[in-house]
């Protein structure tokens, strides 16, 4: 299981060139919660961000992904029903987790994801900087996948307590 946060800044290198490419800047999920691929920037002047598709990626490692076919990169993601982790219209990043009953579970820091298959398995949530500070982050587990929202996300029943 990693956690989103891991994999954001990491270093992408081709895979046999071991050329820098740049650096992930963001984690896009599908509508199925399930990672589609990476937005990665290069530095500079002008920053360029590419699309890569998952199909590409080689390794989701700690400190570098590597990747193949460079020749599959895009500058524009086909991100119909698409949500990234902390760019986009609505990203996950900053939104409430709710209760079907309206009760603030808490907003959205990062998402735990399973390296192997891509599904999201849990979310860190955060009650504010300062019960951050005091009590630290919450991490959410749940049974079944949440709904996404458009500003939100709402918990399972079975998770809300």
């Amino acid at each position: 299981m990693r956690k989103s946060q891991e994999v954001l800044g990491a270093t992408v290198i081709h895979q046999e060139t071991n050329k820098v490419l740049g650096v992930v800047t963001d984690l896009l999920f599908n509508s199925e919660q399930v990672l589609a691929g990476l937005l990665l920037e290069r530095g500079g002047w002008l920053r360029f961000r590419r699309y890569i598709p998952i199909e590409c990626i080689v390794e989701l490692g700690f400190e570098t992904v590597r990747v193949h076919c460079e020749e599959k990169f895009s500058k524009r993601a086909p991100i119909l029903g698409w949500t990234g982790v902390v760019t986009g219209v609505n990203p996950l990043r900053g939104r409430p987790i709710e209760t079907a009953a309206g009760l603030q579970l808490g907003e959205v820091m990062n998402v735990y994801f399973l390296e192997n298959v891509g599904t999201i398995v849990g979310y860190e949530l955060s009650d504010g900087w300062w019960n951050d500070l005091l009590h630290g982050r919450k991490k959410v587990i749940p049974d079944q996948p949440y709904i996404w929202k458009q500003m939100t996300v709402l918990a399972t029943c079975a998770d809300s307590t």
